[in-house]
């Protein structure tokens, strides 16, 4: 009886736990701290960073719900969101293209994905999901 106490306890804490942190969707986990390959980081400009939250494939592009695709997974973006080229600083959300491969930071807030800063990455660095 003691045994089964125990595992029914762990049992309901888990369940508690699953019910209040939600889980991670297959793209958050696929997109968790990308690194920049070796071969990589030296084709980028020394103001990129060494990690990304994510890297992917611009899929698609909304500029009048200011929502850009990577993958699968739709991202809203502000006026605020700074993207970086390989060429200079800083450029224009509404610049991204389809096929473009990134490298990105986001946030979530209420379900919603929130992109903060995009990295222009070389063409062929990134697969496509």
């Amino acid at each position: 009886m003691k045994n089964f106490k125990k595992t029914f306890l762990s049992l309901s804490l888990i369940g508690i736990a699953a019910m209040i942190m939600p889980s991670m969707s297959a793209a958050e986990q696929q997109m968790n701290g990308r690194l920049v390959n070796k071969s990589l980081s030296n084709k980028l400009p020394s103001s990129y960073p060494e990690r990304f939250l994510g890297t992917g494939i611009v899929t698609a592009t909304n500029p009048e719900k200011r929502t850009i695709t990577i993958g699968t997974t739709t991202y809203v973006h502000g006026i605020n969101t700074k993207v970086h080229t390989l060429s200079s600083n800083s450029s224009s959300v509404q610049g991204l293209k389809t096929n473009t491969p990134i490298g990105f930071n986001y946030f979530v807030d209420n379900n919603i994905f929130f992109l903060s800063e995009v990295w222009i990455l070389p063409a062929g660095s990134v697969r496509a999901n």
